[in-house]
């Protein structure tokens, strides 16, 4: 399960929610989204079109060897979450 931040929040948003996943026998991963950590600022507007960072959750799931998974998201990580059904991917869609 990757669960997506909105803004101006980060990955902290979801600490309440990850033992309850965890209990309930998931996997649960909240990465920082592009752009809100110091760490992932790239330099360039281009650098966060929805293709860029839509390509991050499919990063993250190559690297986490999830060929499917859920993904959730809050606020600006929804619309990374409702552009997420690309014809590359399996994912949970509904």
């Amino acid at each position: 399960m990757l669960l997506l931040h909105g803004f101006p929040e980060s990955s902290w948003e979801w600490h309440g929610q990850m033992d309850a996943l965890a209990s309930a026998g998931y996997r649960a991963v909240a990465p920082e989204q592009r752009g809100y950590s110091p760490d992932a600022r790239p330099e360039g507007i281009e650098e966060y079109s929805i293709d860029r960072l839509v390509g991050d959750v499919i990063g993250m799931a190559d690297t986490l060897g999830a060929s499917t998974f859920h993904l959730v998201g809050h606020g600006w990580g929804a619309i990374v979450a409702w552009m997420w059904p690309l014809p590359t991917r399996s994912g949970s869609k509904p």
